[in-house]
């Protein structure tokens, strides 16, 4: 698998990359999200934005919802704060993350 673990171009994914990492996960990149990270039987599937961004593409959106109605854990994160993803929770997106902020993955 030459995409296991294989850092990223994109400075911003990059990051969120190597927090995964730093937290023991594994990752697949070049897909629909952008990132799926697993360790043992945590799967988490990651879309990754800049900063600067507002929203996700439609068809993004589409696979979000497809992904939470089979119970994946799919996240936004945009860009990195404080040593974290981004987790902003706009147009709706992360809105099951506010409850878990303890968790350490947030």
């Amino acid at each position: 698998m030459s995409k296991l673990n294989k850092l990223s171009n994109n400075v911003t994914e990059k990051e969120v990359q190597e927090y995964f990492h730093d937290l023991g996960y594994h990752s697949i990149k070049r897909g629909w999200p952008d990132f799926c990270f697993f360790k043992g039987k945590d799967i988490i599937f990651v879309e990754v934005k800049r900063s600067d961004q507002n929203t996700i593409k439609s068809h993004q959106r589409r696979i979000k919802n497809i992904f939470k109605k089979l119970g994946l854990d799919y996240r936004v994160a945009f860009g990195m704060k404080d040593g974290k993803p981004d987790y902003k929770q706009r147009a709706g997106l992360n809105r099951h993350l506010i409850d878990t902020k303890d968790m350490g993955l947030v």
